[in-house]
């Protein structure tokens, strides 16, 4: 019965439980081994195919509800729900033959579509303003999000523009959440699917095409960073902070682009796992996030992935 479809998804199940009951006590732990629970759905649905995927996401999802019915999309930065529906989706978006950045945009699309719409429907069913809603769980997730590094012996400190005064943490962390929660739905579905990919490759799955390592924006959206950056300088507040949030997804998506051109030089130049795995890393820490922001915005000229071409990549 193991490598019977009722096995695998079995097992694909007992992945989810158990991800789930380690990493729901604690929100560290909910964020180190929580983040991973799209990861059995993408393996699944490759394997057997989308509609075992979707039965493996509604019996979480059931089950979700069943233990704790008090289980909100709000309760956490990344909710159990939008996990589950992340792992449905990259399952479906390579069933369908989607290319793995495609498939990447379009899953955070959907995602954001989704809480815009629950936002809106929580806003309509307690009689108060979309906006005035969004500001008061803005408030509370920046203040738990504060509370966790405080007690994690990690402190926060206030931000001072240049030639403007200082702009605390928490108020830094509302004006600005809408792009971290662009960033942390796209950071979290990369993972899953580079990690998905890398397992796949040993189990002796195809690969789909393109890969990662080929990522590349369209042209077209150095205009709208252009744009979104001078936006910054316009004497109204809101158009300010919209060109803010803005900078902040487009400058990501150049650094997805830097990414893919490291891991074309990774693969070029055969690097160790070890020592990729470490690069990857120290991309995340500043100031390798400007950089490779950048590398990934001067590929639109450059190119440095035409020669010579990288050889056959999981990435």
């Amino acid at each position: 019965m193991a490598g019977s479809p009722l096995g695998i998804w079995l097992r694909g199940l007992a992945a989810l439980v158990l991800l789930f009951v380690l990493g729901f006590p604690h929100p560290f732990a909910y964020l180190a081994l929580g983040i991973w629970l799209p990861l059995p759905i993408i393996l699944v649905g490759w394997r057997l195919g989308s509609r075992w995927a979707a039965l493996l996401t509604l019996t979480a999802a059931a089950g979700l509800v069943v233990a704790n019915p008090s289980l909100s999309l709000f309760k956490e930065s990344l909710g159990a729900g939008q996990l589950l529906l992340m792992g449905l989706i990259l399952t479906l978006g390579r069933n369908r033959g989607w290319a793995d950045g495609n498939a990447l945009v379009i899953t955070v699309l959907i995602i954001c579509l989704g809480l815009a719409t629950l936002l809106l429907g929580q806003a309509w069913w307690a009689q108060v303003a979309p906006l005035h809603l969004w500001e008061q769980k803005a408030g509370e997730l920046a203040a738990t999000l504060q509370k966790l590094l405080e007690e994690s012996g990690l402190g926060t400190q206030s931000w001072q523009p240049p030639g403007l005064a200082p702009v605390s943490w928490q108020a830094l962390m509302i004006r600005i959440l809408p792009a971290l929660m662009v960033v942390n739905i796209g950071c979290v579905a990369w993972f899953n699917l580079v990690v998905a990919r890398r397992l796949g490759g040993a189990f002796g799955w195809p690969p789909s095409e393109p890969r990662l390592c080929q990522w590349r924006n369209p042209e077209w959206l150095i205009f709208g960073f252009l744009a979104a950056g001078f936006s910054l300088l316009a004497p109204l507040p809101g158009v300010r902070l919209v060109g803010l949030n803005l900078t902040l997804i487009i400058g990501f998506l150049y650094f997805c682009q830097g990414v893919a051109v490291v891991a074309a030089m990774f693969q070029r130049y055969k690097v160790p796992l070890g020592l990729r795995g470490l690069g990857y890393l120290l991309m995340f820490i500043n100031p390798m996030l400007l950089v490779i922001a950048l590398v990934g915005l001067i590929d639109l000229w450059l190119d440095f992935r035409q020669f010579p071409r990288p050889r056959e990549s999981e990435e």
